[in-house]
Formats: structure tokens, C-alpha cells, sequence
């Protein structure tokens, strides 16, 4: 296991290291809290009907992209407007996935991105504890959060590392996109597609429940708007099993506000009849 005070060669800000290769970006993650396009998204995010503008910006961007550089100067900014705003934590958000292997240079600039966009939603969110790292013990702490930051995305450390230095729990892991165990990220895999093994569906995951929802209202077409809808509550059900947050919680970290209570209960209901039906 990696010591946590010895610290592996730094990148450089500006850069990316992959062996021998260098791919250069204009600034780092950290860099672009003090810029314009910052402050701009969080000025759209923070007015009427502001976070949906953010949400279909992000989406369109990372729907339509050849390279990841083509889009980060946005992905970026609005990821960390939506942190300041405490809207949809980073888990929810869909941001491309990173192998774990065979890197190439701008999959590790998205990779760090994706650490330094976790590191500040859980400064947004209160996250105080210090890291169990002599270089990085006040991340969370001081005023040079951004710069330490930047610098704990680019150590080369495994995650499983990082997440112990960080001390993360597995209820904040939950809400988080990079830093998550190998378990933890079987848990949400399952929960997204499924226990599948050999062809045979040992668990419902996300795409099953969809299936089922859409067969229980083939003679009721008018109600086919509401399924991604059930699809969330449902989802929001199982992270609430597994991480302990209430569903009403768990539903306000995936969409950015807080449910009504009493609509929600009766989507809750909605969602179990028809599940109930199709089984």
C-alpha cells in the first residue's frame, strides 16, 4: 500500500503526463473556480429554470464530442457551478466513464477532472475532515483548497488509496463519481444494469425495471411520459437501501430539489402497483 506522504511526481499543472507523451490544456481544474465561464454558469444556474439550462448544456455536450477537449472548457465550469449550487451530486450527473487501464493522455486529464469535480462537491457540501497526508491534511480546511486539490488528482495514487486518505465513507461515496471502492462500484452497476451472469437476470437493475414499466402501460400509451420519472424513483429506492440516505434525499441528490412529499409517496406507490403487476 502507497504511504501517504510519499508523494509521486507531481504534473504539471498545464499538462498531462502519459509515458513519454505530454498533452498540454490551457489551465487545470482547479484554475478555472477563478474564471469567467465559472461565474457565468453559476449566474444561469442560480436564476429561474437555471439548473435545467445547466443540465441541458452538460448533456448536450457530452452527447455529441469527438474529444474530450472539445468539451471540457464547459463540462467543467457548469460541473462546478452545479457544486456550488448543491444541485445533482456528481454521481447522477453522467459524465464519461474512465477505463481502468491503457490510458491514453486525455482519458487521464478526464479522470483528474472527474477527482477534482468530486474533491469540491464534498467542499460545497461541508466536508471538513482532514486528509491522512502531511501535503494534503488541510484540502478541506484552508483557502488553497484549489491548488491542493489540483495537486491530489494528479498524485499516483490508487483510488482505493485516495479514498482512504480522504476518509470516505460509504454513504459520501454514494454521491460521489470517481472515488468509489470496488464494491461500492458494483452496487451502482448493478443498480444501473443488473445482476446479469450467463444471460440470466440474477437482480433487476435500471434497464429491467424499465422494460417492465413500459409492458405495464402498453394499453395505457398517455402515461409512457412518465417513465424515466418512475425509472428515478425506483433508482432512488435502491441507493436508499444500500447507503442508508432516505429515498427523499437520495431523490433530491439525482434531480437538484427536494420532492414533495406527498407526490413523491404516491410515485413511490405508483411505481411498486405497476413493478407488482408485471412480476
Amino acid at each position: 500500500m502507497e504511504s501517504f506522504d510519499s508523494v509521486a511526481e507531481f504534473l504539471p499543472p498545464s499538462a498531462v503526463l502519459l509515458g513519454l507523451s505530454l498533452l498540454p490544456v490551457e489551465r487545470s481544474a482547479g484554475e478555472m473556480l477563478g474564471l469567467d465561464a465559472h461565474a457565468e454558469f453559476l449566474t444561469i444556474g442560480g436564476a429561474p429554470g437555471g439548473i435545467d439550462k445547466l443540465l441541458k448544456m452538460l448533456t448536450k455536450s457530452l452527447s455529441d464530442f469527438d474529444s474530450y477537449l472539445d468539451v471540457r472548457d464547459v463540462v467543467v465550469p457548469i460541473s462546478l457551478a452545479l457544486n456550488c449550487l448543491r444541485c445533482i451530486a456528481p454521481r447522477f450527473r453522467r459524465l464519461p466513464s474512465v477505463p481502468h487501464r491503457t490510458l491514453s493522455a486525455e482519458q487521464v486529464l478526464l479522470g483528474q477532472d472527474k477527482q477534482f469535480i468530486d474533491l469540491h462537491w464534498m467542499k460545497c457540501s461541508g466536508f471538513r475532515k482532514t486528509v491522512d497526508s502531511k501535503h494534503f491534511e488541510s484540502l478541506f480546511l484552508g483557502a488553497d483548497f484549489a491548488s491542493l486539490a489540483d495537486g491530489f488528482v494528479r498524485v499516483n495514487w490508487k483510488i482505493s488509496t485516495k479514498i482512504d486518505a480522504l476518509k470516505l465513507s460509504e454513504n459520501v461515496q454514494w454521491e460521489l463519481s470517481s472515488y468509489q471502492s470496488a464494491a461500492h462500484r458494483d452496487k451502482w452497476r448493478a443498480i444501473e444494469k443488473g445482476d446479469v451472469r450467463h444471460g440470466v437476470t440474477k437482480a433487476s437493475g435500471a434497464v429491467q425495471i424499465r422494460s417492465k414499466l413500459e409492458d405495464s402501460v402498453a394499453s395505457e400509451t398517455h402515461l409512457e411520459k412518465h417513465i424515466d420519472g418512475w425509472v428515478m424513483v425506483w433508482m432512488a429506492g435502491k441507493v436508499a437501501e444500500a447507503s442508508g440516505k432516505t429515498i427523499f434525499k437520495v431523490y433530491e441528490l439525482m434531480v437538484g430539489s427536494k420532492p414533495e412529499r406527498k407526490s413523491f409517496s404516491s410515485k413511490i406507490k405508483t411505481v411498486n402497483r405497476r413493478l407488482l403487476i408485471e412480476k
